[in-house]
C-alpha cells in the first residue's frame, strides 16, 4: 500500500514538473510565424511521395503553422513519436468543388452584403441574403480579415440539417481515456439556399443555426443534452441551454459558459459550434494566404471507424496510415482577436484559423490563453461526402483532435455517419421543436 502510494505521488510530481517545464518554454503569439510560412502564391510544394517525420520534419516546417511545429518540436507532452504509425505521407493535391446551389447564390447575390466596422474595432455584416458574401476575395483588400471571417461563418452548414454520431475520448496526461457517445444535430435556420427549402424558416426567431448535443453512453451521463442557439446578429452572444438528468430539468446558462468545457471535453462553447460565435465581437486580422498541411480526402470507409485512430497515443485521435495522406493545401490564415468589451475574463487572447481556400473551412486551429501564450491546438480531419444533390460536398462533419498542450490533456472525436436534410431521423425534421430549448422538456420522456 506504501508502495503504491508513493508511486501515485511520484508520477504526480512528475506530472506537476512537467507542466511547469511545458508552460515555461511555451510559445507566444506572433504574427510573424504565420507570415513567414510558404506563400499560397509560391509554387513551392512537397514532393508527393515524401514522409515527414520527427527526423526530417523541419526541412518542411515553412509548410507548417507554428502549432503544428511545436507538436514536431517535443517541448510539449504532445508530441509525434519516432514512430511509423505518425508518420504524415505527403498525396496529390486535389480539388473540391463548392456545391452548385452554394456556388449559385453566391452569384445570385453578389455585392449585396456590406461591412460595418464597430466602434472596438470588430465588423458586423448588413444585406446579407445566402451563399458566400464575399466570394471574390481580394487579398489585398485592407478588409480582408473581416470578409474572410463571413465567408467561413456563413458557409459553415450550407444544409437545413446534418445528423451524426459522435464517439468522444478523453485523454488526460496519464494517457487514461474516459470515451463517450454523442448524438449531435445540427440545424441551418436562415439563410439557407440548398433547394426545397425557404431562405428563412418562418420560426427561425432570430436565429441562424442551433446545435443539439445529447449523451448517449456512458450511462451515468446518458440523456445530458444541450442546445447552443446562435443568432443571426452577429454581435449577440449566443445562447446554451442543458438538460441534466439529474435534476430533470434544463437550465439556461450564464453567457460566459461560451468559456466552459462542452460536455466535459476540451471545446468550450466557443470551439463546438462549428463556426465563430458572435463573429461581431472579435477584431479579425488577415496574415495571408499560405500553404500548409491538411487531411480533406481521407478514406469515406475508414474515417467513420474508431479502430482506424491511434486514440491513446503521442498526438491523440491520429489517424493510422491507411486512413489515407495528406495534402499541401493552399490556406488564409486567419487571426481573431477579441475585443476589450469580450476580452474580459474571455478564454482565448487569439484564435489562428487555416481556412482552406477551396472548401472556406477551416482544418487547423492554433489557440492562445489570455496571455497570448499557445494553448490549444486543434487539427481535423475529413473527407467530401455524398449529399442530396448528389454531388459530393465538404462539412464541418470531420473527425478531430484538441489538445490542450498546457494541462496535458486531448480530446478526440470520431464521428460516424452523415445523415442531412430528408435523409435524416424523422423526429429531427421538425426543427421548430427539436432545435429549441422547449424541446428539452421531452428528452426522459
Amino acid at each position: 500500500m506504501f508502495a503504491r502510494l508513493t508511486g501515485m505521488i511520484a508520477l504526480s510530481m512528475l506530472g506537476m514538473a512537467w507542466l511547469s517545464a511545458a508552460r515555461a518554454q511555451s510559445i507566444s503569439y506572433d504574427p510573424a510565424g504565420y507570415q513567414s510560412m510558404v506563400s499560397g502564391l509560391s509554387a513551392d510544394t512537397i514532393p508527393v511521395g515524401t514522409h515527414i517525420t520527427v527526423h526530417n520534419w523541419q526541412q518542411y516546417k515553412r509548410f507548417m503553422p507554428p502549432g503544428m511545429q511545436a507538436l514536431f518540436s517535443g517541448r510539449y507532452m504532445w508530441r509525434f513519436p519516432d514512430d511509423p504509425n505518425f508518420t504524415i505521407t505527403i498525396g496529390a493535391t486535389r480539388n473540391i468543388s463548392m456545391p452548385s446551389y452554394m456556388r449559385a447564390a453566391s452569384e445570385k447575390y453578389k455585392g449585396q452584403t456590406k461591412l460595418r466596422k464597430l466602434p472596438e474595432g470588430g465588423y458586423t455584416v448588413e444585406g446579407y441574403t445566402a451563399g458566400l458574401p464575399f466570394a471574390d476575395l481580394d487579398e489585398k483588400d485592407p478588409e480582408a480579415g473581416a470578409k474572410l471571417l463571413y465567408d467561413n461563418h456563413y458557409y459553415y452548414s450550407y444544409e437545413f440539417l446534418r445528423r451524426f454520431v459522435s464517439y468522444t475520448f478523453l485523454i488526460d496526461r496519464y494517457l487514461n481515456i474516459s470515451a463517450q457517445t454523442g448524438d449531435i444535430a445540427y440545424w441551418r435556420l436562415r439563410h439557407l439556399s440548398d433547394p426545397g427549402y425557404p431562405l428563412n424558416l418562418p420560426y427561425s426567431d432570430g436565429y441562424m443555426t442551433s446545435g443539439r448535443f445529447s449523451v448517449v453512453a456512458p450511462e451515468q451521463s446518458k440523456y445530458t443534452t444541450e442546445i447552443q442557439l446562435l443568432p443571426d446578429d452577429p454581435v449577440r452572444l449566443p445562447e446554451v441551454y442543458v438538460f441534466l438528468p439529474s435534476l430533470r430539468r434544463s437550465l439556461r446558462l450564464t453567457a460566459s459558459a461560451r468559456c466552459a468545457p462542452a460536455l466535459g471535453t476540451d471545446y468550450v462553447g466557443d470551439d463546438s459550434s462549428g463556426n465563430i460565435a458572435s463573429p461581431g465581437l472579435f477584431i479579425p486580422v488577415y496574415l495571408g494566404a499560405h500553404k500548409t498541411i491538411g487531411m480533406v480526402h481521407a478514406d469515406p470507409a475508414k474515417i467513420d471507424q474508431p479502430q482506424f485512430f491511434s486514440i491513446r497515443g503521442a498526438v491523440p485521435g491520429w489517424p493510422k496510415p491507411e486512413v489515407g495522406n495528406f495534402e499541401v493545401r493552399t490556406v488564409r490564415v486567419l487571426a481573431l482577436l477579441p475585443t476589450p468589451s469580450l476580452g474580459r475574463g474571455y478564454c482565448y487572447g487569439a484564435k489562428i484559423l487555416m481556412i482552406d481556400s477551396e472548401t472556406w473551412i477551416p482544418f487547423w486551429f492554433d489557440i492562445y490563453d489570455s496571455s497570448r501564450r499557445l494553448y490549444k491546438v486543434e487539427w481535423d480531419f475529413g473527407t467530401p461526402r455524398p449529399i442530396q444533390t448528389g454531388e459530393n460536398a465538404y462539412t464541418f462533419q470531420g473527425n478531430g483532435v484538441i489538445m490542450d498542450l498546457q494541462n496535458g490533456h486531448a480530446t478526440a472525436t470520431v464521428n460516424t455517419g452523415a445523415w442531412y436534410d430528408r435523409v435524416a431521423p424523422q423526429d429531427l425534421q421538425n426543427a421548430q421543436v427539436m432545435a429549441f430549448p422547449g424541446s428539452l422538456v421531452q428528452v426522459m420522456k
